[in-house]
């Protein structure tokens, strides 16, 4: 289990972090207040058993608010972001909690053992596979 941060380009080093926190912790608040017991497991196993967290390249604004319209569409992944209201209100990092599961099939699909068809199905979300499909080839932030 992992919690990926697609974090906005324009967020260099320490920015990165900060703003891929800000996402996270809204993530776990929105679950917490809104009792949706699947993702609370998730965030509870995650927080128990994990911590792994990694940040990726998300884009540019425009970039990752496509990808929270396309995180709206699936209930698998718990997810939040944030926007920067000193910069326009642009989005600058989500956050993505994925299974063990979903991150094996990242890496099924960057060895094409799976395709974005199959991840479909297999999580009844055309989003949700979009999104894995972004996070297995989106570079991470050094």
């Amino acid at each position: 289990m992992k919690l990926y941060c697609l974090v906005n380009v324009k967020c260099c080093a320490i920015q990165a972090g900060i703003q891929a926190l800000h996402s996270t912790a809204r993530m776990m608040h929105k679950y917490h207040m809104n009792g949706q017991a699947w993702a609370n497991l998730m965030i509870d196993t995650w927080m128990t058993h994990n911590e792994t967290v990694v940040l990726l390249q998300g884009g540019v604004h425009k970039t990752l608010r496509d990808k929270v319209n396309l995180l709206n569409g699936q209930e698998v992944m718990p997810f939040d972001f944030f926007t920067e209201e000193d910069i326009n209100d642009a989005y600058t990092s989500i956050s993505i909690l994925c299974s063990t599961e979903m991150v094996e099939d990242m890496k099924r699909l960057r060895e094409e053992e799976v395709t974005k068809e199959d991840l479909a199905q297999k999580y009844s979300s055309w989003s949700a596979a979009e999104i894995l499909e972004f996070m297995a080839f989106a570079r991470t932030i050094s």
